[in-house]
């Protein structure tokens, strides 16, 4: 199979050679401790293991020119003003030329359209969020037109996108959680983004697109119900076993209409080799037997794994897909 067709049959939840092998990877500062430890020098991980190629359509949806909030009044008609359409500003100045490139491509092609419900409302840090937290309350209006602003960019951009590329995937960023919960309750956040998921999972739906991912963090269970309702597919979580986000046991709830991406526990490779075994064992290999997963480590890998751990998890993983 080639590496698009893998994805979109496991997408499906049907027969593959093998579920597709993402990573995050690792940083040049993690890949220098490894060279010390034995890792070639000049060597780059996919020439090393099995990885599956994938790209993304890169569009600039963030606010433009740059924002930050401050304690001037009127902080979030300033921000929509930031979220003007533009074409020579917003697609990148080869596109002609990555559209021909895309049209014979072997491997999935995916999109990110939409930052989420924060990030989208200027949250950087702590005190940002606070603001945006308050002007939940004190000026819904403003963040619901904010809202509504910042999906017709992201729609815009994705019209143009459809016209001229079939997209495999698209990704929905909402970092919204702690360890422990997400920060605002489900009423508000059917409220507050919702509608304006919806719109755009509408839109993907229209055009086929088969894998609607929501990437997160943290423990994000109370929301689940509501991504699903909308036609969001796929759970991509980070830091999902430091959260108590058990993947087996969130597809036993929700079965196959829940794809699945990550789940493996990163700080497995920093434990030792039995430590990784259990992890592949516990959350990787029973997936892996239902289908509609894509197996990789629930975070970017630090550089206090020692290289030969992380070789080690990807020899057990790639074995594992394989069947042996």
């Amino acid at each position: 199979m080639t590496q698009r067709e893998r994805f979109l049959e496991t997408m499906r939840c049907g027969q593959v050679d093998r579920p597709p092998l993402w990573e995050e990877g690792a940083r040049e500062e993690t890949l220098a401790v490894w060279r010390k430890q034995g890792l070639q020098k000049g060597a780059v991980l996919p020439d090393l293991f099995l990885f599956d190629r994938r790209e993304m359509v890169e569009v600039n949806l963030n606010p433009l020119p740059a924002f930050r909030h401050n304690d001037r009044a009127g902080g979030l008609a300033r921000l929509r003003a930031c979220y003007q359409p533009g074409a020579l500003k917003r697609f990148p100045a080869d596109w002609k030329h990555r559209v021909a490139e895309w049209s014979h491509r072997d491997y999935p092609l995916g999109m990110a359209v939409s930052r989420g419900l924060f990030q989208s409302l200027g949250v950087e840090d702590w005190g940002t969020l606070a603001k945006v937290l308050f002007a939940l309350s004190d000026e819904a209006a403003e963040v619901e037109a904010t809202m509504e602003r910042v999906t017709d960019l992201a729609l815009w951009a994705l019209e143009r996108v459809l016209r001229e590329v079939a997209l495999d995937f698209a990704i929905i960023s909402e970092p919204i959680a702690s360890f422990h919960a997400p920060v605002i309750s489900p009423k508000h956040y059917r409220r507050f983004a919702l509608p304006y998921h919806r719109r755009l999972v509408e839109r993907l739906r229209m055009a086929r697109v088969e894998g609607i991912i929501v990437e997160t963090y943290g423990q994000v269970e109370a929301l689940m119900p509501l991504w699903l309702e909308i036609g969001i597919n796929t759970l991509w979580c980070h830091h999902a076993q430091r959260a108590g986000m058990d993947y087996v046991r969130l597809r036993r709830r929700y079965g196959k209409g829940l794809r699945l991406i990550g789940g493996i526990d990163a700080t497995a490779p920093l434990k030792g080799k039995a430590a990784i075994d259990e992890a592949l064992m516990n959350t990787a290999a029973p997936l892996l037997e239902q289908g509609g997963y894509l197996p990789m480590l629930d975070d970017r890998v630090r550089p206090n794994v020692p290289y030969e751990n992380y070789r080690y998890y990807r020899v057990r993983l790639e074995k594992l897909v394989s069947g042996e």
